[in-house]
């Protein structure tokens, strides 16, 4: 992993051009772990995040390649660092594509009790049930995912 920009500066160090492009560091590459009770495989199209400071951003795209999913069960999926928050810090949007349905369902998402993974909701409720639950549905081979993630690191 490339060095990420931390803001690491001492009292009275001079912003050089040095330091000034290390901030915005390139984006790094990630593969994202994604369960519905089995866990899934998937061609990873792209799944890239940054890091300035806390603060981080990640995108994802994959197909799933599997029929791993088990209908009524949450969707998890794993970020690149862990959060600052695991008390469901709401930090993600985008859809999930059902092949079968042919239905594309846009989701939000929030940490999990462990700050390393997310979990989705249907819409823009997180108080309700989660996505996989409601709609009660079993992510499958084709099917797609598409996702932003902004989020405090811990």
């Amino acid at each position: 992993m490339a060095t990420q920009y931390t803001a690491g500066l001492t009292q009275g160090q001079k912003l050089t051009a040095d330091i000034m492009n290390q901030i915005g560091a390139a984006w790094e590459t990630w593969t994202p772990t994604v369960t519905q009770s089995g866990t899934f495989t998937f061609t990873n199209n792209i799944s890239r995040y940054t890091r300035v400071n806390k603060l981080v951003i990640a995108t994802t795209y994959v197909q799933f390649t599997n029929n791993a999913g088990v209908a009524g069960n949450a969707v998890n999926m794993s970020i690149p660092i862990a959060a600052q928050s695991n008390s469901g810090q709401m930090m993600a949007f985008g859809f999930i594509y059902d092949s079968s349905a042919n239905t594309l369902y846009n989701v939000t998402a929030q940490t999990t009790v462990n700050a390393s993974t997310i979990a989705f909701y249907q819409g823009m409720a997180t108080g309700g049930s989660l996505f996989g639950v409601v709609p009660n549905l079993a992510l499958a081979t084709s099917d797609q995912m598409r996702i932003t993630i902004i989020y405090e690191a811990a």
